[in-house]
This record gives C-alpha cells, sequence and structure tokens, in this order.
C-alpha cells in the first residue's frame, strides 16, 4: 500500500500520541494528505459546512491544520474544514497525525452519552457515521486535558497548493 503522506517535516516519528517532528512546542508536524485516503466518523451540518467552504473561498486558504488517526486514516477533528475543501476542489489537506492508540488520547461526547475509540474507529472504518460534533477528542499535555484542536497548527496555506 502507497504511504498518503505527501510531505512530512523531518520525516521522523516521535514516542507517543504525536508523530513526527517540527520546530513546535510539542512536536507537531504538519502533512499534507489527500482527501481521497481519510476516513470520516461524523457526518457535518449543511450550514455549517456552507458558512466555512465561504469563509474559506474567500479566503482562498485554509487557515488550520486538521487531526489524524497515523494507522487507520480515520479524522479525528476537522470534519468540516475536510468537506469544505472537497466541495472546493482540493485534493489534499493539512494534517497532524496521532496515535490513536495512546492513552494520552481521550474521546468523549459533546452531549450525555458513551462514546469509546473502538465506536469511533469503527464508524471512520464504515458507512455508518455519527451525527455532526458527536466526539470530543482530549489530549493530555503535561497533566492538563486539552481540546485535540488545541495541537492543530495554524498553517494559512493557499488552496492553489491544495488541488
Amino acid at each position: 500500500m502507497q504511504n498518503p503522506v505527501t510531505t512530512c517535516a523531518n520525516g521522523y516519528r516521535k514516542q507517543g500520541f504525536l508523530q513526527g517532528s517540527f520546530s513546535s512546542k510539542y512536536g507537531v508536524v504538519v502533512v499534507l494528505r489527500e482527501i481521497s485516503s481519510l476516513k470520516e466518523h461524523e457526518q457535518v451540518d449543511a450550514k455549517r459546512l456552507n458558512r466555512l467552504k465561504e469563509r474559506i473561498k474567500k479566503d482562498a486558504l485554509i487557515k488550520k491544520a486538521i487531526a489524524v488517526d497515523i494507522n487507520t486514516g480515520v479524522v479525528l477533528d476537522g470534519h468540516h474544514r475536510l468537506n469544505a475543501l472537497k466541495e472546493l476542489g482540493c485534493k489534499m489537506i493539512p494534517a497532524i497525525l496521532v496515535d490513536y492508540k495512546s492513552p494520552d488520547i481521550e474521546v468523549t461526547t459533546w452531549k450525555k452519552g458513551d462514546l469509546t475509540k473502538e465506536d469511533v474507529l469503527a464508524a471512520g472504518l464504515s458507512s455508518k457515521k455519527f451525527p455532526p460534533k458527536t466526539s470530543k477528542h482530549l489530549i493530555n499535555l503535561n497533566g492538563r486535558k486539552m481540546h485535540i484542536a488545541y495541537i492543530e497548527r495554524k498553517v494559512d496555506l493557499p488552496l492553489s497548493n491544495l488541488i
């Protein structure tokens, strides 16, 4: 199977939930992934998607990377950004790769209910998706639980680089 990672700063893998190296506080690497290689576990909200798509189109750039499990290609955070780029005809998307198996990554729900990592992966690897904004992924950074968006790097990447 061909490696879906197109570019990777320094290309080395670090131990823990973050994969790769980059000159940032938490060792996050931003890579370009083929959109077609990614698997979604949640549906998107059409209104939110359209607003985001119009903002990205107006700015002509994507501002933040999405979070993806390095082992399965399941999108953990950034479904609306992913779908906005798809609809704008992009083939690539900036992503941070994390090891979802790591105990430093947890999943919960935005509303009441139980959700496991296995549930997320099963949804991502099947055609049965959760409703929008079901899962909430947290990472343990130096003893503090933060939303995974905290490590999604700002990229300000022109859309012309993603087509």
